[in-house]
């Protein structure tokens, strides 16, 4: 082990999590119910700072790549706010509401069709069917199925062989 660089933005904490860029770069989004991200460089061992989310980031924050190469953020935090970063162009907006917030245990799994389900967590048995094929009109996503439990702390899923999930709450 040894020292990595310092974010330049904030620090890291509940909410913060990491996706890979095409050009190998690492955008960080800093959670910490902060709007801060930051761009890791592994060739250079830096770090600089990123665009700014448009929603404070916290417990339930994760990301979801599109097959465009964008990526939609949920910002978690007890809200139902997302973010669409761009890593071409390296710009961050407003996404869709989700059909409820997300918080502790939020998390997502893809279907076979490609629409993907996201758990909200935070003691809700609710979802959001998410299809990052279709560029949404209505800035409002649909209502998913009913978990038959509430999921909450540590809620995650297992694809069982047969392409079922199991979830976890």
């Amino acid at each position: 082990m040894s020292v990595g660089p310092v974010t330049v933005s904030g620090t890291p904490y509940y909410g913060a999590n990491s996706l890979q860029r095409p050009d190998g770069k690492f955008l960080i989004i800093v959670g910490n119910t902060s709007t801060a991200t930051n761009i890791y460089d592994p060739i250079t061992n830096t770090m600089t700072a990123g665009p700014n989310l448009t929603a404070n980031a916290y417990v339930g924050s994760f990301s979801i790549q599109r097959p465009d190469g964008k990526f939609l953020i949920i910002v978690g935090n007890t809200v139902s706010t997302t973010n669409i970063y761009d890593p071409i162009s390296n710009t961050m907006t407003a996404g869709p509401n989700l059909a409820s917030y997300v918080g502790w245990g939020g998390h997502a799994v893809q279907r076979p069709d490609g629409k993907i389900i996201i758990v909200h967590g935070a003691g809700l048995s609710s979802t959001t069917l998410y299809d990052p094929s279709v560029i949404d009109t209505s800035n409002t996503l649909p209502v998913g199925p009913n978990l038959y439990s509430a999921s909450n702390y540590g809620a995650h899923a297992i694809q069982r062989p047969d392409g079922t999930y199991l979830f976890i709450a």
